[in-house]
């Protein structure tokens, strides 16, 4: 009795861990992804002002 539901109450704790750790991945993934996109177009725009000195 005890002890499945300790067992279940890890698993279920393991899984919810799981889950959120890839969430985590993912969202840092698409993060930096978003502000490699930024900061390029940002050089762009820096070169640009850079040439017209």
């Amino acid at each position: 009795g005890i002890a499945v539901q300790s067992d279940w109450d890890n698993r279920h704790f393991s899984s919810s861990l799981s889950l959120n750790v890839r969430r985590l991945f993912e969202f840092l993934l698409q993060f930096e992804s978003s502000t490699r996109s930024k900061l390029a177009t940002l050089n762009e725009k820096l070169t640009v002002l850079e040439r017209q000195l």
